[in-house]
């Protein structure tokens, strides 16, 4: 075999590994915000609203958050009660909801 036909067969084989990928759907089951958590205002209880900011001269959106909603301090998940008493409101928030509802997922601090 030839350096050519080599080429020429590996070439093939990677088209037809890839070939699959390139027809994927890709589906978004999650969006976000990156807020200055300075504009936030945290729910009173697990079945609530979180207000925010995008801006400081951006008015105020509010997002249904549900029991399952889920809160977490860097990369430990506590309960609101938790992330209400902890939190320092500065810095960035993420605040995480799904593109279809509009229902907050998780926040993140």
């Amino acid at each position: 075999m030839t350096l050519r036909t080599l080429m020429v067969a590996l070439l093939l084989s990677l088209g037809a590994i890839t070939a699959p990928v390139a027809n994927a759907v890709l589906i978004q089951i999650e969006d976000a915000h990156e807020v200055n958590a300075e504009t936030v205002t945290l729910p009173g209880s697990r079945a609530g609203h979180i207000l925010f900011k995008l801006c400081k001269t951006c008015s105020a959106i509010s997002m249904q958050v549900r029991d399952d909603t889920r809160y977490f301090l860097g990369k430990e998940e506590v309960s609101l009660r938790v992330f209400r008493r902890k939190a320092k409101l500065e810095g960035l928030m993420n605040v995480f909801y799904d593109p279809k509802t509009k229902i907050v997922t998780r926040i993140k601090l």
